[in-house]
């Protein structure tokens, strides 16, 4: 089969597969609007010795139980921001980073084969016998069609080497694990994600074989990020909490675009305080910004003790023993456990009387922090509900401490304080570099790069650094790190029609002149 040759409308040149300028005259190159190339995590899973279940249980039990085994992973593949592609009978393909970029989407495709393993693994079935399930993850550029252009999830395609290797890769993985590429275990931070190597292994249909790793989530460990400078903001948490311990509830915000330390920021914070504090810890995202109580219903559901394994019955039940008060009520119309035709308006009222109630409940009379990540994601009823209680919880003494960007919807009250957080200065970014760099690797040519390079954003500094800390030649050309593709690209799937834009100024670099900008996108100046 002939490959098809391209050529610029502009000037007639030949352009090169993928291309987006054409390289002799600059124009933008048209494409189809739902295909694009794309850095994301496919996970291939399948269920466990399925054909020896069938064998034993027969094919109606055996029905139920793959339709179960196809609805756990599709509630733990969304929950993490993931996208099923299709299912295969036992099988199912899905993406992380599609069809909106997420930071890390190789942890989130790992963490949710765990979690769809676990799942399985406590679902008893006939005889005995035990369900699991095994999953293979690889990261790296594919190209794939657009969800949002109306194609089914069944004709959504990604293409490939990156997909055929995650495919793959399921094949080294025994009931229970999880096979990971190379690409994927850089990713997986080690205090976050177990490894063990399994060596060089051949792919089958690959010229070059690939390290794989079995990979596995462990528990929750204390920040490892670098925390240097900003010793101002440091100071003004420090006079709100004593303020907060001399009684009384305060709000902060911490605000700044994406990558500015916000998160770092909060948790230094928490860990001066945390001896003598209660910490309660809420986590907007993402892809559930437009789901009423999004970031409060896990958050319920860890406080109840409440499993998905578990039937929906059960977990009523549970629910009905551990809720506060009158919240039972309206805690299960939130978790989706009453199944009552309640009107839309009385039910989220309910739900909104419900939480209000049992934060005055877990809240208690002593110094306490309520940490808020990602404000910008909040959807409108929590981030309702949490403004309210600068009412509802006025007598106690709590610290409400958000971080959002700058494009998030304010929390602030009247006596509330928002904390603006810049671009670093070259000496803290270069006394970053010295705390991650303590053997001095690094040469002061290159660290003084690495401080020009990174304009002041702490992300981009920890990026670089540890890129040029894993690499031998240290004399290297200090190029954008592949960790921070998903950052950028998490940032650039908001700007809508804007993107063409940002693909133009990425080719001209930090020096641009509009006048070619705006006849690289074929668009006027403003």
């Amino acid at each position: 089969m002939q490959m098809e040759l391209l050529a610029c409308k502009t000037c007639g040149t030949h352009l090169t597969q993928g291309a987006k300028f054409c390289s002799a005259c600059g124009s933008q190159v048209s494409s189809r609007d739902d295909v694009r190339s794309r850095f994301m995590t496919v996970m291939f899973c399948d269920l466990a010795a399925s054909t020896t279940l069938t064998e034993t249980l027969g094919d109606e039990v055996m029905y139920g139980l793959i339709t179960r085994f196809q609805r756990v992973c599709n509630d733990f593949v969304i929950e993490n921001g993931g996208y099923i592609a299709k299912f295969m009978g036992d099988g199912m393909l899905a993406y992380f980073g599609y069809p909106e970029a997420i930071k890390n989407s190789s942890a989130a495709a790992v963490r949710t084969a765990q979690q769809v393993i676990e799942q399985l693994q406590a679902i008893r079935i006939p005889g005995g016998l035990t369900l699991s399930a095994s999953a293979g993850v690889a990261t790296g550029w594919m190209v794939v069609g657009d969800a949002r252009s109306g194609s089914s999830a069944a004709e959504t395609m990604a293409i490939g080497r990156t997909v055929n290797l995650a495919s793959r890769l399921q094949a080294f993985a025994g009931p229970g694990q999880i096979a990971v590429s190379e690409d994927t275990s850089r990713r997986l931070e080690p205090r976050e994600f177990a490894l063990r190597p399994l060596g060089e292994m051949p792919i089958k249909g690959m010229a070059a074989p690939e390290n794989v790793w079995l990979a596995a989530p462990v528990p929750a460990a204390a920040s490892a990020h670098v925390f240097v400078g900003r010793r101002k903001f440091r100071d003004d948490l420090e006079q709100v909490w004593r303020e907060v311990r001399a009684g009384g509830l305060r709000i902060v915000e911490i605000v700044a675009p994406g990558g500015y330390g916000k998160t770092t920021l909060a948790a230094a914070f928490l860990g001066d305080v945390r001896a003598e504090s209660t910490t309660l810890e809420l986590r907007a995202e993402q892809h559930r910004r437009h789901l009423s109580f999004a970031c409060l219903r896990p958050f319920v559901r860890q406080l109840a003790g409440l499993a998905g394994s578990e039937a929906a019955a059960d977990q009523k039940a549970r629910l009905d023993a551990w809720a506060p008060g009158d919240t039972a009520a309206g805690l299960a119309l939130m978790l989706g456990l009453d199944d009552g035709m309640t009107p839309p308006l009385v039910r989220q009222g309910l739900i909104a009387r419900a939480v209000t109630e049992l934060f005055r409940s877990i809240v208690p009379e002593s110094p306490s922090v309520l940490l808020v990540e990602d404000a910008h994601w909040l959807d409108d009823d929590t981030l309702a509900i949490l403004r309210g209680m600068a009412t509802d919880l006025a007598d106690r003494k709590l610290l409400i401490l958000t971080t959002r960007r700058p494009e998030g919807s304010e929390m602030i009250q009247p006596d509330g304080q928002k904390i603006d957080v810049g671009r670093m200065a070259d000496d803290e970014a270069m006394a970053m570099i010295a705390a991650m760099d303590p053997a001095a690797r690094i040469p002061d040519l290159q660290r003084g790069q690495v401080v020009t390079r990174a304009a002041g954003v702490p992300l981009f500094i920890e990026h670089f650094t540890l890129a040029l800390m894993e690499r031998a030649d240290s004399a290297a050309e200090i190029a954008t790190p592949l960790t921070m593709i998903e950052a950028l690209t998490e940032r650039f799937d908001h700007v809508g029609n804007g993107r063409a834009i940002v693909e133009a100024a990425a080719i001209l670099g930090s020096d641009i002149r509009l006048d070619v900008l705006s006849a690289m996108v074929g668009r006027p100046q403003a």
